[in-house]
Order: structure tokens, then C-alpha cells, then sequence
């Protein structure tokens, strides 16, 4: 992992496109990023003992952007004869800013009514505070 404005070096590797006939080995022609959620996680648990779903905001530190990268050409390649290797992760960069929960709870704001039909979550998924008020990884103390 590195931190943003890094530079990431486009790898090279075996790639074959539909339309060639042999493989080749060059650098990546199909460079590409998932942005994603960084979650930083507090105190958190003992091993094996699961955290409420209502206590959940009180074990997290803050949030954060990830980035993914992905070579999707040599990944391709890869897993088709040969096997997943490090196409699909070669590398990730991490924002440096660090979202607190209490920086996000002014903006904190229900659930939205479930549609009719929907299948209620089961019981470890499911707060009463968390539905009312907001999801509790904005809150900054357990409900």
C-alpha cells in the first residue's frame, strides 16, 4: 500500500488479447483503479467475539478513499490458463485524510423505510438507533 500522489509503476507481463494469437510480455495496455471505502478500524475485538451492529461506531477510527489498481489485461491472461497471480492487485494507494466519525455526524440521517417484501435483516445486522438516527459508524459512542 502507498499513500496518494505515489507514483505507481504500469507493470509489465504476459497479456493476450482476444485478437492476437500468441501471448506477449509488455507493459500493461489496460491500467485501471477501484475506488473504494477505507475503513480504519479503532480498539476493535477479541478474536472471535462479534462487535453489535449498534457498538460497531464505537470500534471504528474514521473513514477513508482506497484505491485499487488493476492491470485488467494481464489479469485476464492470467486466470485463464494460468491462474490468478497479481494482475488484479499490483497495488493500492490510501487518501492521507482521515474522516473521524465526528466530522461525519452533523450529516447522519435515518434509514430509509424498508419496501414492502424486503426481507428484514437478520438480528445481528439490525439496531433500532441505527434505523432511527443513522448508521453508527457516524456515531462517535456506542448507542
Amino acid at each position: 500500500m502507498r499513500p496518494s500522489g505515489v507514483p505507481i509503476r504500469r507493470p509489465n507481463g504476459q497479456r493476450k488479447a482476444p485478437n492476437e494469437e500468441a501471448p506477449s510480455y509488455g507493459p500493461c495496455r489496460k491500467l485501471d483503479y477501484e475506488l473504494e471505502l477505507a475503513v480504519w478500524v479503532g480498539p476493535g475485538n477479541a478474536l472471535g467475539k462479534p462487535i453489535p451492529i449498534g457498538e460497531a461506531g464505537g470500534h471504528l477510527f474514521g473513514l477513508g478513499l482506497f484505491n485499487d489498481w488493476s492491470a485488467r489485461d494481464i489479469q485476464q491472461w492470467e486466470s485463464q490458463p494460468l491462474g490468478p497471480f497479481l494482475g488484479k492487485s499490483f497495488g493500492s494507494t490510501v487518501s492521507p485524510w482521515i474522516i473521524t466519525p465526528e466530522a461525519l455526524a452533523p450529516f447522519r440521517v435515518a434509514q430509509p423505510v424498508r419496501p414492502a417484501g424486503d426481507p428484514h435483516p437478520l438480528p445481528h445486522l439490525w439496531d433500532d438507533a441505527d434505523q432511527r438516527e443513522g448508521p453508527s459508524t457516524l456515531r462517535s459512542k456506542p448507542s
